[in-house]
């Protein structure tokens, strides 16, 4: 049921009250109900629809062409933000310095490694050689 009408009621001598008109859609019946409001009746008068004209194949049509383009200049405007974006990041790494990398580790010419010969300082001497 949708409502139609308000009315304030005029019987009772305590403010607040309306009647509401409800109407069904579907068989037209009417139904009035007495309810309770704490807030002052604004007129209300039902609108009136105008009436559905279906459009044109052609209005459809620039309808549908309108809808394209903006989705078109958004995902433009989004590329090109993007764009500028990374520009900027690019700049914005050109400005500080490059770091040197660090320096490798030369191997020994004798091939053990620092580890190995760390470990070999490690262990015990073994009896009847020298260090």
């Amino acid at each position: 049921m949708r409502l139609i009408a308000l009315a304030e009621d005029q019987g009772l001598a305590v403010p607040g009250y309306i009647h509401h008109t409800f109407e069904c859609p579907a068989c037209n019946e009417r139904e009035t109900r007495l309810l309770f409001t704490r807030e002052r009746p604004v007129p209300f008068a039902a609108p009136e629809q105008p009436p559905i004209v279906p459009k044109s194949a052609w209005q459809l049509a620039v309808t549908k062409l309108r809808s394209h383009q903006v989705v078109l200049s958004t995902k433009a405007e989004l590329r090109k933000a993007s764009e500028h974006a990374a520009e900027f990041n690019r700049q914005w790494d050109d400005l500080l310095p490059r770091r040197k990398s660090k320096p490798r580790l030369r191997r020994n010419p004798n091939g053990s490694s620092l580890w190995a010969r760390a470990v070999a300082k490690l262990r015990p001497p073994v009896p009847g050689s020298e260090r």
